[in-house]
């Protein structure tokens, strides 16, 4: 069994790709790891993501 330290690790490997390609496309995703989302712009973002 993989403890929980050891799976963020191996899913952060596995993701790193996939998180650097949207870090650098994608203005909300930056806006996350940089931490200039401001809770205003994470609200509107928010409000325009529909459930199926």
């Amino acid at each position: 069994m993989i403890d929980s330290t050891r799976y963020s690790q191996l899913l952060k490997v596995a993701c790193e790709k996939d998180w650097q390609k949207a870090h650098k496309d994608h203005p909300f995703v930056q806006a996350m790891g940089d931490g200039s989302l401001t809770l205003d712009d994470f609200r509107i973002t928010c409000s325009r993501i529909t459930y199926f």
